[in-house]
């Protein structure tokens, strides 16, 4: 057949063209999303691993507020890494306020320490720090160290504050400060007479409530007498000193008579060699007394023969014990608690323990709920001390007060 032959079928263009109906969209699963609980349960669980953390932040923006908050939560600045911490604080701003613990190290190597030069601009940076621990084997200046202005606990471990009034600065310049806890402090004394008064301060923190010396080292003299004239026994609940001579004990007592009421715990060691005759004079005059201290609640004493053992001495009696326990007034007293070490077993049989157990069987502390033993050392001893100990205090078994641990002394440790 031609082509000429095919008739064509003439189809006419609609002016008005038919509309067509849209294809019909299917809708998209939406995209699941963790609930804010179970991310943190998550980045919680890596909290050790930093190479996963970095990859969280990186992965997923819902995960970058919890992974910076677990990998910059604690934060160890020395001369190596202060450089890049400050770096990374300049590019990303935003870790800044992660930040709620700084360790900072300075060795003695160091001249002038990193801390000087760096660290008024990296606390500047960090307005949300509660903790501060400083430590190395060093000395401090308290200038670069104020710039931590959100802190409420500063501990100083193993180093050495430049003078009394750095220190003095360090316990007046933090507005939120709650504790202060030292171990191993070493504070030189001011060489400038001009400074026997102490650092000017504006306004004390007015949340101070714990002060503990640890086996530190300081003018005792002029801390205590400054504490006092500026009111910090206001708020001071909390009072450790381990271990004072008989001088640091003196000048401890308007401390703790100021103090008053206030004072609800209060932890005491002392270090002595036999030819200073003991701490009698001192207890039984009006220079240390906790009758002042009607709210007490918990006394504790450390271990002498541990405590003579770290610093020389050879006084290892506990004649103190009964002299101090005699002056307790308080009628809410609940706790007393015994640190002993090792070689305190041979003490154990003296005239002392039998007047601690007639004093704590008393009336006057009918309020006690724990007579705590926290004995330590080898393990034929403590267990000596801990048989020797149940019979001196057998007429006490009926009242289920009696707790043992094995827990050492912070302070001769």
């Amino acid at each position: 057949m031609s082509v000429q032959g095919i008739k064509r079928k003439r189809t006419s263009v609609s002016p008005h063209p038919k509309k067509r109906d849209p294809p019909l969209l299917h809708a998209s699963p939406a995209i699941p999303k963790l609930s804010n609980e179970l991310i943190a349960r998550i980045v919680d669980y890596l909290h050790n691993d930093t190479r996963s953390l970095k990859s969280c932040s990186l992965a997923s923006h819902s995960f970058l507020a919890r992974a910076r908050h677990s990998l910059f939560e604690i934060v160890h600045l020395n001369l190596r890494t202060c450089r890049k911490f400050l770096d990374i604080l300049e590019t990303s701003p935003g870790v800044g306020p992660y930040v709620k613990e700084v360790h900072i190290a300075v060795s003695p190597r160091e001249t002038p320490p990193w801390v000087d030069q760096h660290l008024p601009a990296i606390s500047a940076k960090l307005p949300n720090v509660l903790r501060l621990y400083i430590g190395g084997q060093a000395v401090y200046k308290a200038a670069p160290l104020i710039g931590f202005s959100s802190i409420r606990e500063m501990h100083i471990l193993a180093c050495e504050i430049e003078s009394t009034n750095a220190f003095l600065t360090l316990l007046g310049s933090f507005p939120q400060l709650e504790t202060m806890y030292t171990n191993e402090m070493c504070v030189y004394r001011d060489a400038d007479p001009s400074a026997d008064d102490g650092p000017p301060v504006s306004k004390r923190p007015p949340n101070l409530k714990s002060i503990t010396f640890n086996s530190s080292r300081g003018d005792a003299n002029k801390a205590m007498n400054w504490l006092v004239s500026r009111s910090f026994c206001q708020t001071l609940e909390r009072y450790t000193a381990c271990p004072f001579q008989d001088i640091g004990l003196k000048a401890a007592g308007p401390l703790v008579k100021a103090c008053g009421p206030v004072l609800k715990q209060f932890k005491l060691g002392l270090v002595a060699m036999k030819t200073q005759g003991g701490f009698g004079d001192i207890f039984g005059s009006e220079e240390f007394s906790l009758a002042k201290n009607t709210n007490l609640v918990t006394l504790e004493l450390c271990s002498p023969a541990a405590l003579a053992k770290l610093y020389g001495a050879d006084d290892l009696s506990f004649d103190w014990f009964p002299l101090i326990l005699a002056q307790v007034s308080s009628p809410y007293i609940e706790e007393v608690g015994f640190y002993l070490w090792e070689e305190d077993l041979g003490q154990l049989s003296t005239s002392p323990w039998t007047r601690i157990v007639d004093l704590l069987a008393s009336p006057q502390f009918s309020s006690l709920r724990k007579i705590a033993f926290h004995v330590w050392g080898n393990e034929e001893a403590t267990s000596q001390i801990t048989e020797n100990v149940k019979q001196k205090f057998i007429r006490l078994a009926d009242r289920d007060i009696l707790r043992f641990d094995s827990t050492p002394d912070p302070a001769c440790v």
